[in-house]
């Protein structure tokens, strides 16, 4: 029991501190699925960007 004593003495804890944490693991956890958010609409717009420069070098034959 003195160990366990010991290891919350050296943990400096301070009060509030839990409450800190939970934001801030709210906040990068937020910040992580905005940044995935993003990464797949500029992946999205990326490839239709490269089709339409496909399509305007190489346009389709329309039969006259």
């Amino acid at each position: 029991m003195s160990f366990q004593i010991d290891e919350i003495e050296r943990a400096n804890l301070k009060i509030g501190e839990e409450e800190e944490l939970i934001k801030r693991r709210n906040l990068l956890s937020n910040a992580e699925k905005i940044y995935s958010s993003l990464a797949n609409a500029y992946e999205s717009l990326y490839q239709k960007v490269k089709a339409i420069l496909h399509l305007m070098k190489f346009p389709l034959a329309f039969p006259k």
